[in-house]
């Protein structure tokens, strides 16, 4: 069997760090400190809200990361039950040999709900830069696919995360061209424009240090970067491209982004050795930190910081109801938080 090294997995082994400055210190106080933890599915790295159904929900994009021969899930947390469920999907038998999600999100025009998911090597070749995006429409149990799959080779060649504007169009984010470029902090990761009109995919900005989180807001895109350890903002023009971009902030191993109201969720990873150790097991930590960037003022406020024992490579973070929720890439819970003091 050929072995194949999927887009989202560690990309060097530890040894290769040894001797280099990439371990920072966690923050010693956060807004949310009274926290537990729900049992989900290996590897919940990214997960998108559904506020239009009859209970508000997660929709999560679970994929066992440390065996990635396994295919993946979307699994809901209904965010008033607390219960879990596995979605069905139905309609893609036909396209999709091997279900390995990755980023996901969710869009919602008039009265139908979207998930938009990044699939890897979709048809079971080994091939890591087969890559797709599939739409599904949500109901209450299960997920529909909309044919086709979004495929091109050139522009899906290591796809992290995207965000879907409200007409249909994508930005995305690929993250891992090779070894060395990422471990020199290389600029070689791209940003990538999907207009659902032609369905031409085109390279909209700057390349950059693994680019990893998207969102988009008040026309314009920001982007974070795991190895450039950067924030940045960019405008957005009518043909989707990019204008000349702006650092936001500085934080060391940035990853998806999701809003609270004008501001920016952002969890991080402070200690790239100890998370590259976690992948190959669960009983290695891996620190886990969450702030919230406020745009505007271009400053951070720490969400949460714990060293791992808790709750390891947090990827995603969202606040609803001013609980603070969050997962992960590689272990199979949720975490859940109250805020310590009141939060905006």
């Amino acid at each position: 069997m050929r072995s194949t090294r999927y887009p989202d997995e560690p990309l060097i082994g530890a040894s290769f760090f040894q001797g280099c400055s990439l371990k920072e210190r966690l923050p010693q106080y956060a807004e949310f400190q009274s926290c537990i933890r729900i049992k989900i599915a290996p590897g919940p790295e990214d997960i998108a809200i559904d506020r239009w159904g009859p209970s508000p929900r997660l929709l999560i994009s679970c994929r066992e990361r440390r065996n990635p021969i396994k295919t993946g899930e979307i699994y809901t947390f209904d965010l008033n039950s607390q219960k879990v469920k596995r979605m069905c999907r139905l309609g893609d038998m036909d396209y999709v040999q091997t279900f390995s999600p990755h980023g996901i999100d969710i869009r919602h025009n008039e009265d139908k709900t979207f998930l938009y998911v990044i699939l890897h090597d979709p048809h079971n070749k080994g091939d890591r830069l087969e890559n797709a995006v599939a739409i599904y429409q949500v109901f209450d149990n299960h997920l529909e696919f909309i044919p086709p799959l979004l495929e091109e080779k050139d522009h899906l060649w290591s796809p992290n995360d995207l965000f879907v504007l409200k007409n249909g169009e994508i930005y995305l984010t690929n993250d891992f061209k090779s070894i060395i470029n990422t471990f020199f902090r290389k600029n070689t990761s791209d940003i990538v424009h999907f207009n659902p009109t032609n369905n031409q995919w085109q390279k909209v900005g700057p390349k950059l240090a693994l680019a990893n989180g998207i969102f988009a807001k008040n026309n314009h895109i920001y982007v974070s970067t795991t190895r450039g350890d950067t924030l940045y903002r960019f405008p957005r023009n009518i043909d989707g491209t990019l204008g000349q971009g702006e650092i936001i902030v500085k934080v060391k191993g940035m990853d998806n982004i999701m809003p609270l109201g004008n501001k920016l969720i952002i969890p991080a990873h402070f200690d790239d050795i100890a998370f590259l150790k976690h992948q190959k097991s669960d009983q290695n930590i891996s620190p886990s930190a969450i702030f919230l960037i406020d745009p505007v003022t271009k400053t951070k406020t720490v969400l949460y910081s714990d060293s791992g024992k808790q709750f390891s490579a947090a990827s995603t973070g969202l606040i609803f109801d001013k609980k603070l929720y969050a997962s992960q890439v590689f272990d199979p819970y949720l975490l859940i938080c109250k805020p310590a003091k009141k939060v905006q």
